[in-house]
């Protein structure tokens, strides 16, 4: 039998971030980890999966409104929380 410990639960409301391309004046495309959720209006977890790689590691993923197969490091309880994540990943330049 599985164990899965996870973060979240099924009609949880949740904030999520991702990544936003920028042009530049110059025609430059950068990108910025962004918020994507507003912060009055948070998605729903609909469904909680346990996704096995073939070769890597298996990992834990979440279905939400208008999205599929969201990773467990990109949802985030509260609006806060997800800014600051987004604020530290676009200072390390995490993930660009």
């Amino acid at each position: 039998m599985i164990q899965i410990d996870n973060k979240f639960d099924v009609g949880q409301e949740v904030h999520l971030i991702g990544r936003r391309c920028y042009t530049s004046s110059n025609g430059k495309k950068r990108f910025r980890w962004v918020v994507k959720t507003k912060k009055d209006k948070p998605l729903k977890v609909l469904c909680i999966y346990y996704r096995h790689k073939l070769y890597g590691e298996n990992e834990l993923c979440y279905n939400i409104q208008n999205h599929d197969k969201v990773k467990t490091d990109r949802i985030f309880a509260d609006y806060e929380s997800a800014k600051q994540q987004c604020d530290k990943w676009n200072e390390e330049k995490h993930g660009l």
